[in-house]
């Protein structure tokens, strides 16, 4: 199915969503206000886009599996496809790739409005070392350029390997939250929550508390 014709479908499914994510928030304000910070990352990179010049449009791969999208405006939108970010501003009629530079795989997407939104991404290390890095990447511009904030280093414990993100909101442009998921049992998930805030020209990311989930047989 064509992006264009996908951004009806989804407009209406955006509503429902929008009310199981108001629940999830009013969680995640409660799990902040008791949880002690454990540990923080700050300091960030700053990358462009993939695209060799601004405004370069594009076409979508085709075929290929829309992994998530959503109509932020009429006529502009994003879609995560084969693990990249394309923009519009016409309905779907052209695209341009907006995927930060440097980044191999996005695995979750959220924006606030055309200007702010984010990505969680990971990298593979190198063809031996297959181990991945992950990365938060933040725009102010549309995908015209990303700032990149670290989800390793002190954010891991040692006896801790990060398998990919359950989870990613913001509230406004300065507050949000991430959840991600640890290499674990297939009954018994581990994963643990972090804390982006952008205020006073700082960029920081706070571990709050770890999780974990018993499944049922």
């Amino acid at each position: 199915m064509e992006a264009p014709a996908l951004f009806a479908r989804f407009t209406a499914a955006n509503h429902s969503r929008a009310t199981l994510r108001t629940l999830f928030l009013a969680v995640l304000v409660v799990l902040t206000s008791v949880s002690p910070l454990l540990k923080s990352n700050s300091g960030f990179a700053q990358t462009a886009t993939e695209s060799t010049a601004a405004g370069q449009n594009t076409s979508l791969p085709s075929p290929g599996q829309v992994q998530d999208m959503k109509l932020l405006a009429p006529d502009v939108g994003w879609v995560l496809q084969q693990n990249r970010l394309y923009w519009t501003v016409n309905n779907g009629g052209s695209w341009e790739n907006i995927t930060p530079r440097g980044a191999e795989t996005l695995t979750s997407v959220y924006f606030l409005n055309k200007a702010q939104g984010w990505t969680v991404f990971s990298n593979t290390s190198t063809a031996v070392d297959t181990r991945k890095s992950f990365g938060l990447a933040r725009t102010t511009d549309g995908g015209r350029t990303w700032d990149i904030l670290s989800i390793d280093g002190d954010l891991v414990r040692p006896n801790e390997t990060i398998d990919g993100v359950s989870s990613l909101s913001f509230i406004d442009s300065l507050h949000g939250w991430l959840v991600m998921k640890l290499k674990s049992s297939t009954h018994f998930p581990h994963g643990f929550m972090l804390r982006a805030c952008y205020e006073l020209g700082l960029s920081n990311l706070n571990r709050l508390a770890s999780m974990s989930h018993a499944k049922a047989r």
